[in-house]
């Protein structure tokens, strides 16, 4: 019997790179599949793979950093799909420029990076918390390397207090939510093979 039979998962930012990998691993292992994504032709291009695969998936659009969007898709995903039991955060950006750049990029980062990498985890995760606890799930959240230290190459220093955030908020929801059967966890990838990080393995 595959390993995530009956269950549904949720996965942001699974139009390509990582979100579109564990949505792909998900499917192969039972799950059926819901991918999220601000580009949502590229979220149902890879729901349809997995169709073509054999596999059951579905896509909405979705930019993370809009709450009411996020409640909007949640609901949509109920009516459409059904009750969730694995939700993974994985939406995430990043910028190359570091405090000391122009300061108009560097607030515009801040601003850019904070919406979606941290407020984007919270807004989905709240959107999601009712069939989370209820089917005493799962909730995965993408972190990063940048976790625990921080990169230069110059890197943003919204980045790494963005993943700190994360790792942050995952241990609150861990202490909460357990006593409700709900298991939080975070991954902490280093620089991944993605479209996103091409640049800067080629640099």
């Amino acid at each position: 019997m595959p390993l995530l039979q009956s269950h549904i998962a949720v996965v942001t930012g699974a139009g390509s790179g990582i979100g579109r990998a564990i949505a792909s691993g998900y499917a192969s292992e039972g799950a059926q599949v819901v991918l999220l994504d601000l580009n949502g032709t590229a979220a149902e291009q890879a729901a349809q793979d997995i169709r073509d695969a054999g596999g059951l998936a579905e896509s909405f659009a979705l930019d993370v950093a809009r709450r009411e969007d996020c409640i909007a898709v949640a609901k949509k995903v109920a009516e459409q799909v059904g009750q969730i039991s694995i939700l993974v955060n994985n939406a995430g950006i990043n910028r190359r420029n570091g405090i000391t750049a122009d300061p108009d990029a560097v607030l515009k980062d801040w601003q850019d990076i904070m919406a979606i990498n941290l407020n984007g985890v919270f807004n989905v995760t709240h959107a999601f918390l009712a069939p989370s606890r209820k089917n005493k799930g799962r909730i995965v959240n993408i972190a990063s390397i940048q976790s625990f230290m921080h990169v230069r190459t110059p890197n943003s220093p919204a980045y790494t207090a963005s993943k700190h955030g994360v790792l942050g908020f995952t241990r609150a929801l861990a202490a909460e939510l357990g006593k409700d059967g709900v298991r939080v966890n975070a991954i902490g990838p280093g620089l991944i093979e993605t479209p996103r990080n091409e640049h800067v393995r080629a640099t």
